[in-house]
């Protein structure tokens, strides 16, 4: 599993995401996806992002994240002139009415992933790190709350699997375990990532401790994804 790879991976897509060009979404979608909250705005965007850069086309890739950018100024915008002395007023009709503040830094947080899934992609961990470490700063003020992840992968998931990926896997433990603690406890790629990095760095037991929750999490799935899971040995790295 890589970062490449995060969110259509997730457990939030049970189905692989159909391949999808910008220009396909723009044509077709445009409306209904511009109707989303902010966030789920970007969250949809992101699948056709992410399919680009598997396959190195960043152009399309950073056209989705500069859509992004622009529905983030354009809802700062009116969330301004909405507030006491700006020039506008809340009204059921504005365009961007359902969008929060908290949303708004949900959506700064997946392009700032997507950014650093580029980079990565690219071969600029450390860039890439960078960027992740400046979503974890937008991100630790939020309030926790229960429901669907939002942004679909936590950052510090995320930046476990930068580290991961660079070698550094004491470093991805701790960003698993603060990932465990503050968003989904029970998160199984971030148990995952967390039994992966554990194995590697010779933590035979928080690898184990890891696994047997994952297990836990897949008692009632179908024997392919059972055997998946017992040929992942701890103490072998």
């Amino acid at each position: 599993m890589n970062a490449v790879q995060y969110w259509a991976a997730g457990p939030q897509n049970s189905k692989t995401p159909k391949k999808r060009g910008l220009a396909e979404v723009q044509k077709n979608e445009e409306v209904q996806v511009d109707d989303l909250e902010i966030s789920r705005f970007a969250s949809e965007l992101s699948v056709t992002a992410l399919e680009a850069i598997s396959h190195s086309n960043f152009k399309e890739a950073e056209a989705v994240i500069s859509r992004i950018k622009k529905r983030i100024q354009a809802t700062k915008k009116q969330m301004n002139q909405e507030t006491p002395g700006g020039t506008g007023c809340h009204s059921a009709t504005h365009l961007y009415s359902n969008d929060s503040p908290k949303s708004v830094i949900n959506a700064r947080i997946i392009a700032l992933q997507l950014e650093a899934t580029i980079q990565l992609k690219k071969k600029n961990l450390n860039r890439a790190i960078a960027l992740a470490k400046e979503s974890i700063q937008l991100f630790e003020p939020l309030p926790f709350e229960d429901g669907a992840a939002m942004p679909p992968k936590p950052p510090y998931e995320f930046l476990g699997d930068l580290y991961s990926q660079s070698g550094r896997y004491q470093e991805a433990m701790n960003q698993y375990q603060i990932s465990l603690r503050k968003t989904q406890p029970h998160r199984s790629l971030t148990l995952l990532g967390l039994a992966q990095a554990a194995n590697r760095a010779g933590d035979t037991e928080t690898c184990r401790s890891a696994l047997s929750e994952l297990k836990k999490n897949w008692e009632s799935a179908d024997t392919e994804v059972k055997h998946g899971l017992d040929s992942l040995q701890c103490g072998q790295n």
